[in-house]
């Protein structure tokens, strides 16, 4: 899953993201997990299951933190199926 900051050239601070997974997922934040509203940068969100992973919806939750940003959380709903 792509996350994007749109361009604000008036924003000049990072915003550094943080993904929460339940145990048995990992939730990634790649190539990196800072983003910046001058260029419009971007990171991608990449969740894996453990092979002992539960079987059935998760929430992965999303948060940043910036100076001078106020960053609203978001949650990601993943569904672990049997293989």
């Amino acid at each position: 899953m792509k996350l994007t900051m749109d361009p604000n050239s008036k924003f000049q601070s990072p915003v550094t993201l943080s993904a929460d997974a339940p145990a048995g997922l990992k939730a990634e934040l790649m190539p990196n997990n800072t983003l910046k509203a001058v260029d419009g940068s971007n990171t991608e969100l990449r969740v894996t299951a453990d092979k002992n992973a539960p079987i059935g919806e998760h929430t992965i939750r999303i948060s940043g933190t910036g100076d001078g940003a106020t960053v609203t959380p978001a949650e990601v709903h993943v569904k672990v199926v049997a293989r």
